[in-house]
């Protein structure tokens, strides 16, 4: 059976929502003259990037969230500003946040929203006890009606300052400046805390383990456990913390860009307001905040599979937590490990399609409606195992064996400013999607095929010379090639005459001869 297709969906839930004193005065002198790109993972706590985001005059911006490839930012109206209070929508670039639209927020207060967060599906922001959900179009903001939450108890509250989204209990963590650490629920009521607090808050986030609060000592970044309601010590500065910076909104962002880092998404205010990405956590498991039923990786004496268009392979994957797919991850070799110029970056063609399962008619799954894609270059970082592996046409049903030993992994990332702009694909827990990968603008010889993988999972693998109507059909695996067939000349050099190395490990490559032996 070919249900080895290989690929890895990751996604990261981003939650944050933070806040601004009432009435506070914005910073009124220049203390941003270190806001720069930093680039490239470091350590933890750790600035990766640091950007200015004033709109225009608007230098009141408060909090901040990273929903698909765009972010979000409050910005109030109050004494120094123009009203109405606004949200503002942001592209993250290479070098700079560009803005996108923005939208007046439904607000009276002078401060407006000083918070923001999100729960997978909808945002959510404060200016009192009360937050109101609602979503963001580039044609206007949009409430939604019944989702509101207003809080009861929790008195030293005056403003949901603070807000990071708890997905694992599906409730909110909040604080108001110095007031005490509190969770609620969506009823309002309280179902964790007060846990004692002296630090002034402005901004949570939430990581699954710790709760990060962004506190106005400057713009400092400080762990605090959940499980033990104190604050453990750990605690990191913040983008322009030496130069008089203070701490607005917190976001948990995945950043990862192959380096499985998790980082934190930050305001800084000052003038300018910046915002900021710090790593947070290096993890060494492989693919450790996958989202999918599990990794598929790459069998390295299996089969490449024909996905050059016309021809495109798609194959199936079980979402196993509810959220945004913010990056994809595939392996892929070219036939006899031939490529064209440009080969090292090809253009791909990707896409996400909704499961039909097996019927009478058509006894397997298949894809059905395309519900997202994409279109444009992925870097491939190569790897040359000491194997051959085999390529596998499905359109003449036409198997090779010894083709090729180089294979790549390409890493694609909503969020990466040197792709072509994308959005996030939401998934839902337990539902089946199918991802369909081809490489585009390809000339005959070349060709490109996505590797199989070593572990299988649901229905078989399928391919299609139209993903948007089908027909979608089955694959199966070709048998497996293993023989050893080597001759020796009158002068005693060995020929190979096509033997195969199946096994992978134990088998020997002799360079000089171009020929494997056990």
């Amino acid at each position: 059976m070919l249900k080895r297709l290989t690929f890895l969906s990751v996604l990261v839930l981003v939650v944050l929502v933070w806040g601004w004193p009432a009435m506070a005065a914005e910073p009124a002198e220049d203390r941003a003259d270190n806001i720069a790109p930093y680039g490239g993972a470091k350590a933890e706590g750790d600035i990766l990037w640091c950007c200015p985001i004033e709109w225009g005059t608007d230098n009141q911006i408060l909090g901040c969230e990273a929903l698909g490839d765009t972010i979000y930012t409050t910005s109030a109206g109050g004494s120094t500003s123009p009203d109405p209070n606004y949200v503002y929508a942001w592209l993250r670039t290479a070098t700079d946040c560009v803005p996108l639209y923005n939208h007046p927020q439904p607000t009276t207060s002078s401060w407006g929203w000083r918070d923001m967060g999100c729960d997978g599906e909808y945002l959510y922001a404060s200016d009192d006890r009360t937050l109101e959900a609602f979503y963001m179009t580039p044609g206007g903001l949009v409430l939604v009606p019944g989702s509101n939450i207003t809080i009861s108890g929790m008195a030293d509250i005056s403003t949901i300052r603070c807000v990071a989204y708890d997905a694992g209990h599906d409730w909110f963590w909040t604080a108001d400046f110095s007031s005490n650490i509190y969770a609620f629920d969506r009823t309002g009521a309280m179902v964790a805390g007060p846990y004692a607090n002296s630090l002034d808050l402005y901004g949570m986030a939430f990581d699954g383990t710790y709760l990060w609060c962004h506190s106005q000592d400057g713009t400092k970044v400080n762990q605090f456990d959940i499980n033990t309601g104190a604050y453990t010590g750990v605690v990191y500065a913040g983008c322009d913390d030496a130069t008089g910076g203070i701490a607005g909104g917190l976001s948990l962002l995945d950043v990862d860009q192959g380096k499985q880092t998790v980082t934190l998404l930050g305001i800084t205010q000052s003038s300018p307001d910046a915002l900021y990405a710090m790593e947070l956590y290096v993890h060494e498991e492989e693919w450790p905040n996958h989202k999918m039923h599990f990794p598929q990786l790459p069998d390295e004496i299996g089969w490449d599979v024909l996905s050059t268009a016309p021809i495109i392979c798609a194959d199936d994957w079980q979402c196993s937590e509810t959220g945004w797919v913010t990056d994809i991850h595939f392996w892929g070799s070219w036939k006899n490990d031939d490529f064209p110029p440009g080969g090292e970056m090809p253009q791909f063609a990707l896409f996400i399609l909704r499961n039909i399962p097996a019927d009478i008619d058509t006894p397997w799954s298949r894809p059905g409606e395309v519900l997202w894609e994409w279109w444009g270059e992925i870097p491939g970082t190569p790897f040359d195992p000491p194997t051959y592996e085999g390529w596998y046409d499905p359109i003449t049903d036409s198997s090779f064996c010894n083709d090729h030993t180089s294979y790549w992994r390409y890493d694609f990332f909503v969020n990466d400013p040197t792709m072509p702009p994308a959005d996030s694909f939401f998934q839902y827990q337990d539902s089946i999607y199918w991802l369909a990968v081809a490489t585009t603008n390809i000339n005959p010889p070349y060709q490109w095929g996505w590797k199989n993988s070593r572990d299988h999972f649901m229905d078989d693998a399928v391919y299609s010379d139209d993903p948007y109507q089908g027909p979608w059909f089955e694959m199966y695996e070709p048998p497996r090639c293993n023989w050893f067939d080597v001759y020796f000349d009158s002068s005693g050099y060995p020929n190979d005459m096509g033997s195969t190395n199946y096994y992978g490990q134990g088998w020997d490559s002799y360079e000089m001869y171009q020929w494997w032996n056990m």
